[in-house]
């Protein structure tokens, strides 16, 4: 990526093809052999608005976009976006194994022709125990996960200052509402591909950290070299899928895959609700005629052609009166994980019109940028996944909740141990216990000095003390302990499971005790939230049993656990 000098909302990407046989027939199926080109190249410059629609081993002819091949494809499950699955490697990087001439992609799999491109980035996964069995070019994780539209691509990737995200979402209104659910009031120009990041950043400091960090990869390089190689990881940390194209090959025994497009996939949310607000202009609205104007002439273009076989033309700014074209796909590229409600709000701020003289131009140019009323012969066009929300009927319907008790967090253990590799045990809170094939179940305390805790006996006869279940936690450098309340038989007690952790992650000092203090304190508050100020030093994370499975609920945590340790 480089400045645009002409067209300065509007920066430029860097695109190498190669000249394909005159005999290539693109019907064709996918082969190596058949999809070989001629070792011709040549570097052309697109607008970056523009990225949403590009793909890497992409078909054009004579400027016309021609349908992608079908390469190969792979489903990717439980890959670890975390700093043990994961690195940024260079994408002409020799892999220090002791082969010689072992390079990450071999050119005889994919040609990278210039030197610059040499120096571009990938994201590099291990999976089933190979440490570079996924090869991710940066430039297509930053089109799936941070770039859906035209506007975020120039929002995110040009003007990442302390106020982007009001750019992108109205934050009067946007705000996490609680643990399990935020609003997103997106923007005029967003599309619905864009809600999954706008949550994020509202509810991840790691989403806000990786995005800034993106953007602060390209300015260091621009200033230095005056061309911005970017990297970049996910917007989020733990475990995700991903349904991906592109080439798989062998390389010194080990199978490796190098990704033209990730086709869809998981995005791990800190909610499972998401309620979002579209705003409208209320056809109805006032019109105030500024008749103190003076008249205004302006030649408004209109395009010869159809969009799809118009000329991109990175070198100017397209024309902000005339109304901009739409290239939408229905990638549908999240899986439907979440529930999602949509608003829509109709705004009616006067219209000032504005007395202005209009003749029309035909013009096969279109422009990717925000926009001049300088005299220019191009359309403006947005790219953009317009997935219509209220479509996914997964989104819509709430399923019903894990039964709260000892049996579902005894599975939900198991789960973070034997599946997710978590370091999980049961350990005893108080002195006062009975024991369980599963482990000790510690009792409530009853008494602090003269008061009683009438809320640590599970019948008003005083017979039968409440028990709870408290599981120790040791995962990468962090030590957690989850707590399980027994319920009331006859009552509606509901208690979302607390996750408490100190502020330097370290393991509780003197365990028992501060445990046997930790349960006082709930004891006290009736099984409500911490009260910091009564346990100094102690963090608190309430979730709810609203997850479709055990499988979804240790992912969640595990995911939470992941964020604090790397905020």
């Amino acid at each position: 990526m480089r400045p645009n000098l002409d067209a300065t909302s509007d920066p430029l990407l860097d695109l190498v093809l190669e000249r394909m046989p005159e005999t290539f027939d693109e019907s064709s199926p996918w082969s190596q052999a058949r999809h070989k080109g001629e070792g011709v190249f040549k570097t052309v410059q697109v607008g970056l608005g523009s990225l949403p629609g590009l793909t890497i081993g992409g078909l054009w002819r004579d400027g016309e976009r021609l349908p992608t091949p079908d390469y190969p494809l792979r489903t990717l499950n439980y890959l670890r976006f975390d700093r043990d699955g994961m690195r940024l490697m260079k994408t002409g990087a020799l892999l220090d194994d002791g082969a010689p001439r072992n390079y990450l992609i071999p050119p005889f799999i994919h040609t990278v022709h210039t030197g610059e491109a040499l120096k571009t980035w990938c994201l590099v996964l291990a999976h089933a125990e190979n440490p570079h069995h996924l090869i991710i070019p940066v430039m297509e994780l930053i089109r799936f996960y941070y770039c859906a539209s035209t506007l975020t691509a120039r929002t995110l990737l040009t003007a990442c200052h302390p106020d982007f995200m009001d750019v992108l979402m109205n934050m009067n209104e946007s705000k996490q509402m609680d643990e399990n659910s935020c609003v997103v009031a997106m923007r005029s120009g967003m599309k619905p591909g864009d809600m999954r990041l706008c949550a994020a950043l509202l509810t991840s400091s790691h989403a806000l950290k990786a995005t800034r960090y993106l953007y602060e990869s390209l300015t260091a390089n621009l200033q230095r070299d005056g061309v911005a190689t970017p990297k970049a990881y996910p917007p989020f940390v733990g475990e995700a899928n991903l349904v991906v194209r592109g080439v798989p090959f062998n390389s010194m025994g080990h199978e490796r895959f190098l990704v033209f497009r990730i086709e869809s996939g998981t995005f791990p949310l800190a909610v499972r609700n998401v309620h979002t607000i579209r705003y409208e202009q209320d056809e109805d609205a006032p019109v105030v005629d500024r008749k103190d104007l003076p008249a205004i002439r302006h030649v408004r273009n209109k395009l010869r052609k159809s969009v799809h076989r118009s000329r991109l033309t990175p070198d100017r700014e397209p024309d902000a009166t005339s109304e901009r074209e739409q290239v939408v796909f229905d990638d549908r590229r999240f899986t439907n994980d979440i529930t999602v409600t949509e608003v829509v709000r109709k705004y009616s701020a006067p219209v000032r019109k504005i007395s202005v003289q209009f003749s029309d131009r035909e013009t096969e140019n279109v422009a990717t940028g925000a926009g001049t009323w300088m005299e220019t012969d191009a359309v403006g066009i947005d790219y953009g996944d317009d997935t219509d929300l209220s479509d996914q009927e997964p989104r819509r319907f709430r399923h019903p909740a894990l039964p709260a008790g000892f049996d579902t967090f005894q599975e939900l253990l198991i789960v973070l141990s034997e599946t997710l590799g978590v370091n999980v045990r049961i350990v005893a809170g108080s002195k006062e216990y009975v024991d369980h094939q599963f482990g000790e179940r510690s009792l409530f305390p009853l008494h602090d000095g003269d008061t009683t805790f009438k809320w640590s006996l599970l019948d008003k006869s005083g017979g039968e003390r409440r028990q709870v279940l408290i599981a120790r936690i040791d995962h990468l450098y962090g030590t957690f302990y989850l707590l399980e309340f027994q319920r009331r038989s006859e009552s509606k007690e509901r208690f979302a499971m607390p996750l408490v952790w100190r502020d330097d992650f370290a393991e509780l000092p003197n365990e028992l005790v501060s445990l046997e203090i930790l349960l006082k304190e709930y004891a006290m508050r009736k099984g409500g939230p911490l009260d910091e100020s009564n346990a100094p030093g102690l963090k608190e994370r309430r979730f709810p049993h609203s997850r479709k499975t055990v499988e979804d609920f240790a992912l969640a945590i595990k995911a939470h656990m992941e964020n604090l340790l790397q905020a």
